[in-house]
């Protein structure tokens, strides 16, 4: 079995090798290239991953079933977009391809034992696939770690080792898949039942950390308020990561059966604890996302965010009813059975057109603009990357906008903001506080800053004003000459840049303390009227035979 799995694993990196120089040399069509490198890459994957536990041929034919049907997947979402790179540089492709792969990896190794619904092989091999290929890349990385260390060492005496590998075309690609095939084949030789129990035992101890912070977090919600979770998509992400740490940490918990998970009381009562405030953090992440949703609309990440959280939220409820009912521990285990399987159903419906992220953005978008909701230069730039659907809204919008949102589209599509002059950015740009002489500081901005700055003000508020502010101060009084920060509204966020004059050029400089995530509005409103005070830092530096120490931050 170890010189099969090298075998394949050499061959899997040789075809690897050569569909990557097709696609590079142009032979292969944009859709066929797309289609045959997630077919080799998914049938690779898999096959590598069943060969140990169910051996080659049932592997290859399981391979071949999920390969097609990953592969199938990712084409159709492919048609959303005019080019396999546009889909790839979306950033959302590969989350649904790989659910669509892994996920039905166990299912089939469980079929193949009997029983597709068995809780334990299902278990079991899942966690086995996941530390096979985790030991599996380790070893690989090692052998390129000592094949590079003997390379150094014999390159003393003259002797290359590494250069007549790089020289044969593939032959670095057969070495890191034979190295994945061979450790493939060790770690399944092991076939004690309990062989991944270490593992699993050691990331149990993690359960009552996680425990812990979620309560901590849920106590001094009530005591900080809400406002902390509106609208920042950072904030359901970090949510969503917390459940779904949270989730596997139960799983790995209640293992395969009640003798062979969490023993002590204590470990019992914080993993049923854990299951059952898990809707809370869910439920807050789905709710922070839609916030932000309401507030600005629909975008990719924001679809693909509330996908997450309602997955989140389905859990954690299902979580409760299980914690809740007698024989909670075998119901969570079955439960995990249904939700595999509709996750799985999730990321396949995810890579058709009825959960079709950027046709959804696309016509929320569409709907806020027609009711007089202007989007920023930046959210106008990131319609290019939604497919083709984002390229239908451009068009749409060019057909019949004027004043600023003309101007912003030209931004959108040149990729860079039309020239501003020095006289019509300073009859744009508020300054403050009242009455304060900024000219000096125009005048030596550079024309992409002032373009990019000019861009932002056009996103006006509500009540009409310019979208932007520069406040002048003395922030670092031992510098000299002008110094101010800008803050713009690029709509979903406030954009905070500070110069400083030298000589006549503007310099830019990095301002501490701003969060990209902050509401613009409130922010500009705030500055726009006034309300925002001047205050030190306090410091204090040693000087010392012509030094200047201080303390960094």
């Amino acid at each position: 079995m170890r010189g099969f799995m090298m075998l394949a694993g050499a061959l899997a990196g040789v075809g690897l090798y050569a569909l990557s120089q097709a696609l590079e040399a142009g032979l292969l069509a944009d859709r066929a290239g797309l289609a045959l490198s997630a077919s080799v890459a998914s049938f690779f994957i898999a096959f590598l991953a069943l060969a140990g536990p169910v051996g080659p041929r049932a592997a290859a034919v399981g391979a071949a079933f999920v390969s097609v049907v990953a592969a199938a997947g990712l084409v159709l979402a492919g048609t959303r977009f005019a080019t396999a790179e546009d889909l790839v540089e979306s950033g959302r492709a590969p989350f649904a391809f790989f659910a669509t792969l892994l996920l039905p990896l166990p299912f089939w190794i469980a079929r193949h034992r009997g029983n597709w619904r068995s809780y334990p092989a299902l278990f079991t091999e899942s966690w086995g696939i996941v530390i096979r290929y985790g030991s599996a890349l380790l070893f690989t990385g090692l052998v390129w770690g000592v094949l590079a260390l003997s390379d150094a060492l014999l390159g003393l005496v003259g002797i290359k080792v590494l250069d007549p590998v790089f020289d044969v075309p593939g032959l670095t690609w057969a070495i890191t898949g034979a190295a994945l095939g061979l450790a493939l084949a060790v770690m399944e030789e092991w076939q004690d039942e309990r062989r991944f129990a270490l593992p699993l035992r050691l990331l149990r101890l993690m359960l009552p950390v996680v425990l812990v912070v979620v309560l901590v977090f849920l106590a001094a919600l009530p005591l900080r308020g809400l406002s902390g979770l509106l609208g920042e998509l950072s904030v359901a992400v970090t949510l969503v990561s917390m459940v779904a740490a949270a989730v596997t940490l139960v799983t790995v918990a209640l293992d395969v059966r009640d003798g062979q998970g969490v023993q002590t009381p204590l470990m019992r009562n914080c993993t049923r604890l854990l299951a059952l405030i898990l809707p809370l953090p869910a439920g807050l992440a789905l709710w922070s996302v839609m916030m932000r949703v309401g507030e600005y609309g629909w975008t990719p990440q924001r679809v693909l965010a509330t996908t997450a959280a309602v997955v989140g939220l389905v859990y954690g409820l299902t979580y409760l009813a299980a914690a809740l009912r007698g024989g909670w521990q075998g119901a969570i285990r079955q439960a995990n059975v249904w939700l595999a399987v509709g996750l799985l159903a999730i990321a396949l419906l995810w890579q058709t057109p009825l959960l079709d992220s950027e046709r959804i953005s696309a016509r929320s978008q569409a709907a806020r603009i027609a009711a007089g909701h202007l989007p920023g230069a930046e959210s106008l730039r990131a319609f290019r990357y939604w497919g083709k659907a984002g390229e239908r809204l451009l068009a749409q919008l060019e057909e019949t906008a004027e004043g600023d949102l003309a101007l912003q589209l030209q931004h959108a599509r040149a990729g860079a903001p039309p020239a501003v002059t020095v006289a019509d950015f300073a009859a744009l740009l508020p300054i403050r506080p009242d009455g304060s002489d900024g000219a000096a500081l125009l005048r030596g901005l550079d024309a992409t800053t002032r373009a990019e700055w000019a861009a932002l003000c056009r996103n006006r508020l509500p009540d009409g004003r310019a979208g932007c502010v520069l406040i002048l101060g003395a922030f670092h009084p031992d510098r000299g000459g002008d110094q101010a920060i800008f803050i713009g509204n690029d709509v979903q966020h406030a954009r905070i840049d500070g110069i400083y004059l030298e000589g006549v050029k503007a310099r830019p400089t990095y301002v501490e303390g701003g969060n990209p995530d902050h509401e613009p509005e409130d922010l500009l409103r705030q500055a726009l009227d006034g309300r925002f005070g001047m205050a030190p830092v306090l410091e204090n530096r040693l000087l010392l035979d012509g030094l200047d120490l201080r303390l960094g931050p």
